[in-house]
Parts: C-alpha cells; sequence; structure tokens
C-alpha cells in the first residue's frame, strides 16, 4: 500500500510547540541593567558630594512627582533630598503647600552652578521661591543644610543625572 502525500512542509514557520517555547525563554530573561522603579515605598535615588557631604537624593524628574516634591512628610533623613530635573533651563516657581518640613532649596543650572538658594517655611503657600536666573535643576534639603556644609551661591556641582 502507498501513503498518502498528506499536506506540505510548512516553510519559513515556527510550529505552535516551537513559538510557545521561544516566547516563554524569552519571558524567562532578564537584563542586567538596574531598573527606574519609582513608588512611594522605593523612590528613584541618585548619591552625590555636596561640599565634602555625600548626599542621597530622591529623583523628581516627571510633572508627577515634582509637583509632589516632599509633600505630606514629617522628617527627612541626615544628608537626604530631593533632585528635581526639569527638561529645560527655565525659571519655575517653588512653594511649600502641604510641606511639614522647613527645607532650603538650591537652584542649579545645566552646567551645574547654583545660581540661587532660597530658605522655605512648612506651609507657605504665598511665597514663590525662584531664581531671576534660568535653571534646570534644584535641590532640597532640610533648612540650613546648605550654609551648614559651606555650600554657595556660585558653587558648582556634579549632578549625577543623565
Amino acid at each position: 500500500m502507498k501513503a498518502g502525500r498528506g499536506l506540505p512542509p510548512r516553510r519559513g514557520r515556527l510550529s505552535g510547540a516551537v513559538l510557545i517555547a521561544v516566547v516563554a525563554g524569552l519571558a524567562g530573561c532578564r537584563s542586567n541593567a538596574p531598573a527606574k522603579v519609582k513608588t512611594q515605598e522605593k523612590p528613584n535615588q541618585v548619591e552625590m558630594t555636596m561640599g565634602e557631604i555625600r548626599v542621597t537624593l530622591e529623583v523628581a524628574d516627571d510633572s508627577d512627582s515634582r509637583r509632589q516634591g516632599f509633600m505630606f512628610r514629617d522628617s527627612l533623613l541626615p544628608d537626604h533630598g530631593m533632585l528635581f530635573v526639569f527638561p529645560q533651563e527655565a525659571i519655575y516657581p517653588f512653594w511649600m503647600k502641604d510641606t511639614r518640613i522647613p527645607l532650603s532649596i538650591a537652584f542649579i543650572n545645566f552646567r551645574g552652578e547654583i545660581v540661587g538658594i532660597s530658605q522655605m517655611q512648612p506651609f507657605d503657600t504665598t511665597t514663590m521661591h525662584m531664581p531671576f536666573r534660568p535653571f534646570q535643576y534644584a535641590i532640597e534639603m532640610e533648612q540650613g543644610w546648605f550654609r551648614a556644609h559651606g555650600v554657595k551661591k556660585g558653587d558648582t556641582l556634579h549632578i549625577p543625572y543623565p
């Protein structure tokens, strides 16, 4: 008895079982690059040196995180603050709506030069804090931190942000 011809072989296609195995294998692959996870419990952070002190800064690099800032927090850890990153150099006003912690803020241009430092009082919604020069970054620390560590207007910082 002679066998029938059957269906021609599929060329250029993966069978269903092979396709599932490939997809499952790819799903299990992981990159060695660190993930940028931004949540209230695990914020995106960078470390940098200001003056002679190593600080840890939460990164606020989108409109929601910049708007939130340190609102509703009761304290900061020593040598911790927040780095605000803006898409371009301009003058952006800061205020203290729902912020319970007295803060100092340094405004930094795209070259890393501090173009102004301001002291901010808790819950002050009437004062707009900003230098009269464009900046791309701002760093908030506990009030008096910059003065206590000799960091002043005109100093240059290396901002660890791409």
